[in-house]
């Protein structure tokens, strides 16, 4: 079941919500363009809920669009796997083709399909 949660007043209902009589976890996963937090308010906002959702029991985890080896996937403040292109020709690229600039990452469907059953 996938569900889309816009807010983090929803993350906070939908925690509670899902937290099964039995003590079910609910296993969370956010795509985001990047985790850099430059960026501000978007991944602000991912790991505020982040924080509800461990809060209440729950798994969350982050696949970003950024290069693995960037300083920020590191120190990032929840479970986050960055699955973007690297390497100088890719900057070159990103340079010269506008649409590669909007969250494109070919590594994206095939990380989803092998990690998305589990």
């Amino acid at each position: 079941m996938v569900t889309v949660i816009a807010s983090y007043r929803e993350a906070v209902v939908a925690a509670q919500a899902l937290r099964g009589a039995e003590g079910d976890q609910v296993k969370v996963l956010h795509v985001i363009n990047s985790v850099d937090p430059r960026g501000g308010g978007p991944v602000e906002g991912v790991f505020s809920s982040s924080e509800v959702w461990f809060r209440h029991g729950h798994e969350r985890h982050i696949v970003s669009l950024d290069p693995p080896h960037a300083p920020w996937v590191a120190t990032a403040r929840a479970p986050t796997r960055a699955v973007g292109p690297d390497g100088a020709l890719y900057r070159l690229a990103r340079a010269c083709i506008p649409w590669l600039r909007y969250g494109y990452a070919p590594r994206l469907v095939g990380w989803l399909r092998r990690n998305a059953p589990n």
